[in-house]
């Protein structure tokens, strides 16, 4: 069981985070909503270690091992989608890969992909990542209707157990990936 009690974050005299509490199972799907610019993004980096949070506790944060999606890519440009997971030491890139992206597209340099499929390397990423824990932020935006419902059963069937939080903005997320819904309001 990991939790946040008390946390807030301020900047520039705007409390972005105000008294947040919650609890997380240790393997448990939880999708933080909320407003643009409620602190989805800024909760994400405390749990990751990112950021420091003004004031509050945290228990099982933020030394476990994290596999994150930001909410821009981070990827290794001049790097194909498999070399990006080996980065991190993958050993089953092209497989992870191949059940999210058309196979011809496994080994150029990411900068010449979509934004789409430069998403979905980005999530292989964090799932292929050793960790206990995989923190989201609006991973599936950017995607069609179709390719985001496929990414969100990859990331159901690869996360391993692992917590998962999400920051989205859509309630259908939540549904798919059978997670509990946190409001930050």
């Amino acid at each position: 069981m990991r939790s946040v009690k008390g946390l807030s974050k301020i900047y520039d005299g705007r409390a972005v985070l105000e008294a947040v509490d919650f609890t997380f199972e240790d393997d448990g799907v939880y999708c933080l909503m909320g407003a643009s610019g409620h602190g989805k993004t800024t909760l994400l980096r405390i749990l990751s270690g990112l950021l420091i949070p003004d004031t509050g506790e945290m228990h099982g944060f933020p030394s476990a091992s994290v596999g994150m999606v930001f909410q821009e890519d981070r990827l290794c440009e001049g790097l194909s989608p498999v070399e990006n997971l080996q980065v991190i030491g993958s050993r089953n890139s092209e497989a992870l890969l191949g059940e999210i992206l058309p196979a011809d597209c496994l080994e150029q340099p990411v900068r010449e992909l979509s934004g789409g499929m430069r998403r979905r390397v980005a999530v292989a990423r964090a799932i292929a990542a050793e960790s206990e824990i995989l923190l989201m932020d609006e991973p599936f935006t950017g995607l069609d209707e179709e390719t985001r419902r496929r990414v969100i059963r990859f990331v159901r069937e690869h996360r391993q157990g692992r917590l998962l939080i999400a920051a989205t903005h859509q309630e259908e997320d939540a549904e798919l990936l059978d997670g509990e819904i946190l409001r930050l309001d």
